[in-house]
């Protein structure tokens, strides 16, 4: 006959307890399956690098100069205008960039005698090469299609000056001015551009350059070899050109 001890039957017991109060509890649990929520995808990382090239025309400016013996001014033509950068978006409202462009500034048919108050025939140009180190604000226009940027930049500038007295001057091509020189330079830049697809940007845009006073040795047909200044000048610049972010 088998014999139940107080531990056995306190163990059977709970064991019971535990069967009848199963149903309760299983009453208060609900059907519905909760399903996980999902995990939001990551956004994609923006283009922190890019490549920018644009072309144009500088269309306008003036210049100033010292031809050794008295002051002259005059004017620019359009002319072509080349730019290539490189640049870094250090945030989504700022980017700094390198870069390099080419204007031919075309010196315009008269220039003034300053002293003299007269105008004479001219001709030539002012080859200037830039290198600057541009920082740029963009400005996100939410419900418009096109963003705006605005800055400018600091670099050096290389000239190469070739002005002459025009076909009808006194006489005909006399070198006024023929040399080269490097000095620093500005820029203040305003533009709108568009994103269009795979990173790429399309630009317009205005840049006002100015290039600071230098003197430097040059040649004059009158003078020879002689210390010379054709500088400070400046232009205004209209371009359209393409970002591309990688």
């Amino acid at each position: 006959m088998t014999q139940f001890t107080p531990t056995k039957v306190s163990i059977a017991a709970c064991a019971a307890l535990l069967i009848s109060s199963a149903p309760a509890f299983a009453g208060g649990l609900s059907n519905e399956i909760v399903e996980p929520e999902p995990m939001a995808p990551m956004a994609a990382a923006g283009s922190d690098y890019y490549f920018t090239g644009a072309i144009g025309s500088s269309v306008g400016g003036n210049f100033e100069g010292y031809l050794g013996s008295f002051d002259v001014e005059g004017t620019f033509d359009p002319s072509a205008l080349v730019r290539l950068g490189a640049g870094y978006n250090i945030s989504e409202l700022f980017r700094v960039e390198v870069e390099v462009s080419y204007r031919r500034l075309a010196i315009g048919d008269e220039f003034e005698r300053v002293s003299a108050g007269f105008l004479l025939d001219s001709d030539g140009e002012a080859a200037t090469t830039t290198f600057m180190l541009n920082g740029l604000y963009d400005i996100d226009l939410p419900t418009s299609t096109f963003d705006l940027y605005v800055g400018g930049g600091l670099g050096m500038a290389s000239v190469d000056v070739d002005f002459r007295r025009g076909p009808d001057g006194l006489p005909p091509g006399f070198q006024l001015i023929e040399g080269s020189f490097t000095a620093p330079a500005a820029q203040l830049r305003l533009g709108a551009e568009r994103e269009l697809a795979n990173g790429m940007r399309v630009f317009a845009d205005y840049t006002y350059l100015y290039v600071t006073e230098t003197e430097f040795d040059g040649y004059n047909d009158g003078l020879g070899d002689v210390e010379q200044i054709f500088s400070p000048l400046d232009s205004h610049e209209i371009a359209i050109g393409v970002r591309y972010g990688f």
